[in-house]
């Protein structure tokens, strides 16, 4: 039982590495956009 929730866990945090990232760039790819209408 043990194994499995530390499995989950686990799974949870590859998860929250992998998505992190990806939000990141969103959020740095839309900020550089509205930067770039705001400079024009």
């Amino acid at each position: 039982m043990a194994d499995s929730v530390i499995g989950l866990f686990n799974i949870g945090l590859l998860s929250v590495y992998c998505e992190l990232p990806a939000f990141f760039i969103w959020y740095w790819q839309n900020h550089i956009i509205i930067a770039a209408f705001v400079i024009i």
